[in-house]
């Protein structure tokens, strides 16, 4: 009887010290004073980078391929790209963080395909997915907006409304991350997209995305491995075209594993 009674009493301390290790694990940290202010200043901080890139002139390659800017000729549009990302890998996805970053992605290279007259279905298929696992009209638009500062204008207060702004900045680093990108790989039909004042202002938001990145990391650990990843794209600051274009060649192979990381 004695062993019995030792053996209950064995069982309730495991029970109770694997229930103690349970709660702990499940709290959620208790931020402090200084956490919350900083938070609140990166907030601002923000709001102040995206009010900056309203500013800007529209730049960036999707909206030049709208717009009927960069042509290719027949014999181009025979040799297909093989830089765009499958459509497939939004497949894989289980983060808000990662179907953010895809739905900007497989946009920028859904407009390049069209360009080269490649079926779109599956980026169809891969994008309508994803608009319904993220759920946020605010994503949706950013892709319908016709450039990144409309894009950013009009869907930024609605990010901020449902709580999502730093999933937004995910999804406007991707977009333009995955632009320079394309025009890195095929640097001299691209680069028809710009021009001095398009050239110093994509290259200034680079600057400013990346500052907001680099923000968000400062009061969130899953950023740092993203502002890391975009570190190449700091020596984009060309304030003419040929300028952007010594840049982009400079930086054309440091620019996948960025975009690697995007897509991860």
């Amino acid at each position: 009887m004695k062993k019995l009674v030792i053996a209950f009493a064995i069982c309730l301390a495991v029970t109770s010290c694997f229930n103690r290790q349970k709660t702990k694990k499940t709290e959620e940290p208790v931020k402090t004073e200084a956490e919350l202010m900083a938070e609140a200043v990166v907030k601002i901080q923000l709001d102040s980078i995206a009010t900056e890139i309203g500013k800007l002139q529209p730049v960036g390659l999707v909206e030049c391929i709208k717009n009927g800017e960069v042509i290719l000729t027949d014999s181009e549009k025979a040799v297909k790209p093989d830089y765009l990302a499958d459509p497939a890998y939004a497949k894989d996805l289980q983060t808000l963080a990662q179907k953010y970053r895809a739905v900007a992605i497989l946009g920028v290279d859904a407009e390049v395909a069209k360009l080269y007259d490649m079926p779109t279905a599956d980026y169809d298929a891969a994008l309508k997915k994803l608009y319904a696992d993220i759920n946020d009209p605010a994503i949706k638009a950013f892709n319908d907006c016709p450039t990144l500062q409309v894009a950013i204008e009009r869907c930024y207060d609605t990010a901020k409304e449902n709580g999502r702004e730093y999933f937004f900045w995910e999804a406007a680093t991707a977009a333009l991350v995955e632009q320079a990108y394309i025009a890195s790989r095929n640097i001299d039909k691209f680069i028809v997209a710009f021009n001095d004042k398009s050239a110093s202002d994509f290259s200034y938001n680079v600057i400013l995305l990346t500052d907001a990145i680099d923000k968000l990391a400062s009061i969130n650990e899953e950023y740092k491995q993203l502002n890391e990843s975009l570190k190449p794209l700091y020596k984009i600051n060309a304030i003419n075209l040929d300028e952007f274009r010594s840049q982009l060649e400079s930086v054309k192979d440091e620019i996948v594993p960025a975009r690697q990381a995007l897509m991860q």
